[in-house]
């Protein structure tokens, strides 16, 4: 996800159909992109980065996995594989939405 005009990627998921995956677990990108407009202020745009990893986190200033003190591949699937997949109620922790993306009341 980018704000509008800069090229810097400030929020970084993977996405299958209208779901996206974040640290939080999944949610509707529809609502994801809202949750981070109301939190940055200003109109956010997902973009698809269509580079390898290695060029992404250079390009992004991101840490590549060979500064990683071992190969996070294994924890990271671990962590995957522990949450529900889309469309499961779990607690969110995007402010405003339930744990399936959907926007709570009041929110």
């Amino acid at each position: 996800m980018v704000r509008p005009g800069d090229p810097q990627v400030f929020h970084v998921f993977a996405s299958v159909d209208e779901w996206a995956f974040d640290h939080c677990g999944w949610h509707r990108i529809a609502e994801l992109e809202h949750v981070n407009a109301v939190f940055e202020g200003c109109a956010v745009e997902s973009v698809r980065i269509a580079s390898t990893f290695e060029v992404f986190c250079r390009e992004h200033r991101h840490r590549p996995l060979s500064a990683f003190w071992s190969d996070p591949t294994a924890r990271a699937n671990r962590y995957v594989e522990r949450l529900p997949g889309p469309g499961h109620r779990t607690e969110s922790c995007h402010p405003g939405t339930d744990g399936r993306g959907v926007r709570s009341e009041g929110a």
